[in-house]
């Protein structure tokens, strides 16, 4: 999920897309695929932009300066 979603990290994705993408079918495995993601969000993993829809959290900047 994490390569899907840096691939445009900008842009956010409703969770059933992402699900459809992994080939994760079928209520149950699609309810729990949800509740792990909005825990995602909910330890910083993820950003939840608007119900049922995520995007990456924002990697800092590496300061290479000395």
């Amino acid at each position: 999920m994490k390569a899907i979603l840096q691939q445009a990290p900008e842009h956010a994705r409703r969770a059933e897309d992402l699900a459809a993408t992994l080939g994760i079918t079928g209520k149950k495995k699609l309810h729990s695929s949800y509740v792990q993601m909005s825990a995602w969000s909910s330890r910083g993993r993820l950003v939840k932009a608007v119900p049922g829809t995520y995007r990456i959290t924002p990697q800092p900047a590496i300061d290479t300066a000395p």
